[in-house]
C-alpha cells in the first residue's frame, strides 16, 4: 500500500490453500528464480485429482507442457527448461474449478 505522501507499508506473507471443489491444493514458488536449464515446484494435493501443468510466455502461448494425468499426494514436479528462451513466463496449473499460477524467470 502506497500513502498519499508517499510513504509504503508491506504485509505479512501469509499461506494461502485454495480449496475447490475436487479437495485442497497448493502450488510452491519456482525454484530456483531465476532458472536457467532446470527448474520445479512443489505440488500438494488432498486426494487425488487431474492436474494439468504447462508454462505460457507473457504473450499468453503455450511454451511447454509440464504434466497433463492424475496426482494423488505431494509432488515435487522437476521440469527442463533448456528449449525455453531467456524471459519471464507463468506456470500455470489447473485443476477442475482451481487455477493456480506462479510467475518466473529464465536467464541463459
Amino acid at each position: 500500500m502506497v500513502d498519499r505522501d508517499g510513504s509504503y507499508s508491506y504485509s505479512d506473507v501469509r499461506k494461502v490453500t485454495v480449496k475447490g471443489l475436487e479437495g485442497i491444493l497448493q502450488l510452491s514458488e519456482v525454484t530456483p528464480n531465476p532458472a536457467s536449464n532446470n527448474a520445479k515446484v512443489l505440488v500438494t494435493i488432498s486426494e487425488p485429482m487431474n492436474v494439468n501443468i504447462e508454462i505460457i510466455d507473457l504473450n499468453g502461448r503455450k511454451v511447454l507442457d509440464i504434466m497433463n494425468g492424475t496426482l494423488a499426494s505431494t509432488r515435487e514436479i522437476n521440469f527442463n527448461l533448456s528449449t525455453v528462451p531467456s524471459g519471464t513466463y507463468t506456470l500455470v496449473l489447473r485443476s477442475g474449478d482451481i487455477l493456480l499460477t506462479k510467475t518466473f524467470t529464465v536467464t541463459k
